[in-house]
C-alpha cells in the first residue's frame, strides 16, 4: 500500500536524483522483501550465458573471445559519449556502468544501470555506428570491447538477431506496462 510520505525532512521522506533511481530503490527493496540480493555477486560471467551470444557454437564463441579485448574503467571514468562514432560493443564482466542521455540544460538523465553479465554499445551496430547515449562506469568496471569489425557471416547474424529479439520483447513489456500503469 503506498501512501504519501511528509515532506518535512523525516526519514520517511525519501528524494532521489532521477527516476530511474528512484524505480532502482523501490526494486532493490521488493527483492529485499523476498530475500533476493539486489546485486548479483560479483565474478565475470561466462559470455556464452549473455543473451547476444545465444545459440552461438563453440567455435562463433571462441572467435568472440579471441577478437574481444580486455578493459577496465575507473569509477568515474566516462566510456563514451553519445553521437561518437562507435566501432565496437562492450559486456559487462564485472562492475557497473551507468547509462545517461544529455539534456538540452546541460544535465543528464541517467536511463539505466548495467552490471555483470549485461552489454552497452551493441544499438550502435544498427545504428550507423553512432552512439546513442553516454556511460559512464558508476564503479571500477570490466568489460570485454567486442569491436564490430570481427563480427562477420553467422555471428554477426546471430548477434543482430539475438538483439532484435532482445528489443523487441523489450517493445512488448514496455507496451504491456504502460497498459497497465494508463
Amino acid at each position: 500500500r503506498l501512501r504519501r510520505a511528509p515532506h518535512d525532512g523525516s526519514a520517511a521522506c525519501q528524494a532521489f536524483e532521477d527516476v530511474d533511481r528512484a524505480v532502482e530503490w523501490c526494486e532493490d527493496r521488493l527483492l529485499s522483501l523476498d530475500g533476493v540480493p539486489a546485486r548479483l555477486p560479483p565474478g565475470a560471467p561466462d559470455i556464452a550465458t549473455h543473451y547476444l551470444c545465444a545459440g552461438m557454437t563453440d567455435d562463433e564463441l571462441s572467435m568472440l573471445r579471441r577478437e574481444a579485448r580486455p578493459v577496465r574503467f575507473r569509477a568515474g571514468q566516462r566510456v563514451f559519449r553519445a553521437d561518437e562514432h562507435a566501432e565496437s560493443f562492450f559486456l559487462v564482466l564485472d562492475g557497473e556502468v551507468e547509462v545517461v542521455l544529455p539534456l538540452d540544460f546541460n544535465g543528464t538523465l541517467r536511463v539505466t544501470t548495467l552490471d555483470a553479465g549485461m552489454c552497452f554499445g551493441e544499438v550502435s551496430m544498427l545504428t550507423e555506428h553512432r552512439r546513442s547515449a553516454e556511460v559512464i562506469a558508476s564503479k571500477d568496471t570490466s568489460c570485454l570491447e567486442v569491436p564490430f569489425s570481427c563480427l562477420q557471416g553467422s555471428l554477426q547474424t546471430k548477434l543482430i538477431a539475438n538483439l532484435a529479439a532482445y528489443l523487441a520483447r523489450k517493445v512488448v513489456d514496455d507496451t504491456a506496462l504502460l497498459q497497465r500503469i494508463a
